[in-house]
């Protein structure tokens, strides 16, 4: 059982009306950290622009009170992200969190990435969600078909790249970092499964940070536990 923490606020700060960043820790839900945000700053309306898994850390776009009028405008915004991605393992999320599935002894050369993210610049993408999503489908979330073991067809998405780029690869363990400046609505952990695809091989997202939305860059975000001071 997860334990259940209190949290003091920053009373130097005032949230009412803004847009800010916040640098969301792992292990967080993007619901969790701005419900906690909104008991403790007596807001009376919050929300952000656009979701980051438990797993993933970095820009969560806030907008409290009045502001809230802007998400609708703010959520089109591109995002850029730097991704972490496994090779030679293929898991039902995706992710970190799933079992594995599928796994390869096969290598991948960093000239042959280079060359398919390369290719993959300025391009449309059509991309599945991954199953284990809150997309849905016929009223219910993809992830409850998924914990049913219940087969549902799950349509492609038109998504946009607008650029791709290798940050570093290490040949031994297989793992790479990329760059990633995409449209909205862009699944990372689908795009680690399906480059690892691409590449006759398979892969899975390891960790993933969103370091802008729009014209908001996580260097001028609060951290969250800036705002809210954990105690027991």
């Amino acid at each position: 059982m997860k334990q259940k923490y209190q949290y003091i606020k920053n009373t130097e700060l005032d949230l009412k009306d803004k847009i800010f960043g916040i640098n969301k820790p792992k292990n967080f839900s993007s619901n969790q950290v701005i419900q906690i945000i909104k008991k403790y700053y007596g807001l009376k309306k919050i929300g952000h622009a656009g979701t980051l898994d438990p797993l993933a850390t970095g820009l969560l776009l806030v907008a409290t009170n009045s502001k809230t009028k802007e998400l609708n405008e703010l959520i089109l915004e591109n995002k850029k992200y730097v991704a972490e991605i496994q090779f030679n393992y293929q898991t039902s999320t995706y992710d970190a969190e799933g079992e594995i599935t599928n796994y390869t002894t096969r290598k991948i050369h960093e000239k042959t990435l280079k060359e398919e993210l390369k290719f993959l610049n300025s391009t449309y993408w059509y991309q599945q969600p991954p199953v284990y999503s809150a997309v849905k489908i016929k009223g219910k979330k993809l992830y409850e078909y998924a914990r049913a073991n219940q087969e549902v067809s799950v349509p492609f998405k038109k998504v946009y790249i607008n650029k791709v780029e290798l940050i570093s690869f290490d040949s031994i363990s297989q793992k790479t970092f990329v760059s990633l400046d995409v449209s909205k609505g862009f699944y990372i952990r689908s795009f680690a499964n399906d480059i690892g695809l691409r590449l006759n091989n398979y892969g899975y997202l390891l960790n993933l940070k969103r370091v802008e939305v729009g014209n908001y860059k996580l260097d001028q975000a609060y951290d969250f536990f800036d705002l809210v001071k954990q105690v027991n």
